[in-house]
């Protein structure tokens, strides 16, 4: 969905874990149709999301879960960053991540964006949440949406 102007960060602050969005997050008209233009390419190549998903980001050494950029971001004003935790479903070994699991989320993000903040700097510059079922684009692997005011 196209958003016609940036989410702020106080509209961002209203989400959180335990509250997430219950309407669509839009991109810029741009960013979603580059978005539009990379599912039909998967689609083309008869590449499934999961399949794509699971070679850009689990390739090589075991790992859980790993921190990107979103590279579809939601259309946010420009101090705002936009992150995803994706989380590989088949994964069994110790760093496993559960996304239902609050605590377990806020520590990955306290180590990896404010390792040496405080948790009230990192509540006041961050917000995440899992979309809801019905609001997610990619349901195949689990993910988590972060935001950091820069």
């Amino acid at each position: 969905m196209v958003s016609h102007s940036p989410l702020t960060w106080s509209q961002i602050r209203e989400f959180s874990f335990d509250n997430p969005p219950e309407i669509v997050l839009g991109r810029s008209q741009k960013i979603d149709d580059e978005y539009q233009k990379h599912t039909q390419n998967l689609k083309d190549k008869n590449i499934a999301v999961y399949d794509n998903l699971k070679n850009l980001y689990f390739q090589g050494e075991s790992k859980g879960f790993v921190i990107t950029e979103n590279g579809f971001p939601y259309y946010l004003e420009d101090t705002v960053q936009h992150y995803l935790i994706w989380v590989d479903p088949q994964y069994t070994g110790q760093d496993q991540l559960s996304l239902s699991n609050k605590e377990a989320v806020r520590q990955v993000i306290r180590r990896h964006f404010f390792p040496a903040h405080t948790q009230e700097d990192m509540e006041r510059h961050c917000v995440y949440f899992q979309n809801i079922p019905r609001m997610r684009s990619v349901k195949c692997m689990p993910h988590v949406h972060v935001f950091v005011k820069m």
